[in-house]
């Protein structure tokens, strides 16, 4: 209903068609349903479980300027918000994703990666090629990008919360979906 009603009509929103839990086969494969029905062209990858207000323009146009796939990110500020929770990313000094690292007990930093991705078409041509083992992982995207080609970070300030828990969703509606 929203694509219908808007002015981007360029925009592409494809449905995995599962309905039920029993019937979730992984993100990646999910992915990999995607690659399969669309052209070599970019696009978005977003985890279904975000709630976020930042603008996904400045992904793209970080993405033009670097000519690289780029992943969201937020700095929660404390490592430990990010131990065994969420993806943890370092970058280097020009915000380039030198390391990732899913849900660890040791976060190198307190770079929380949002599971949202603008891949670029080149790195949707070598995604098509690959073959993931465990496609329980969204998050192997982002390591199979920055160990074959270049993906940058882009820190966003904006709200973002991960609503894939009822705990989630509650702490988000109280905060009335604001950053502190």
């Amino acid at each position: 209903e929203w694509l219908k009603g808007s002015m981007h009509k360029n925009i592409k929103i494809i449905n995995n068609g599962v309905n039920s839990k029993e019937d979730v086969k992984g993100p990646l494969n999910d992915i990999k349903y995607i690659l399969k029905i669309i052209k070599e062209e970019e696009m978005f990858v977003i985890a279904s479980d975000n709630f976020f207000t930042f603008n996904l323009k400045e992904m793209i146009d970080l993405s033009r300027e670097k000519s690289s796939s780029v992943i969201a990110l937020k700095n929660l500020r404390d490592k430990n918000l990010i131990k065994k929770k969420y993806g943890c990313v370092l970058l280097d000094k020009t915000g380039r994703v030198v390391h990732f690292e899913e849900k660890t007990a040791k976060p190198l930093s307190s770079l929380c990666a949002t599971a949202c991705y603008f891949i670029k078409k080149e790195d949707i041509i070598k995604l098509k090629k690959y073959n993931f083992k465990d496609t329980s992982n969204l998050g192997d995207i982002v390591v199979f990008l920055y160990n074959n080609s270049k993906i940058y970070g882009k820190i966003f300030e904006d709200f973002w919360i991960d609503i894939g828990s009822k705990e989630d969703l509650e702490k988000a509606r109280i905060t009335n979906f604001k950053s502190p």
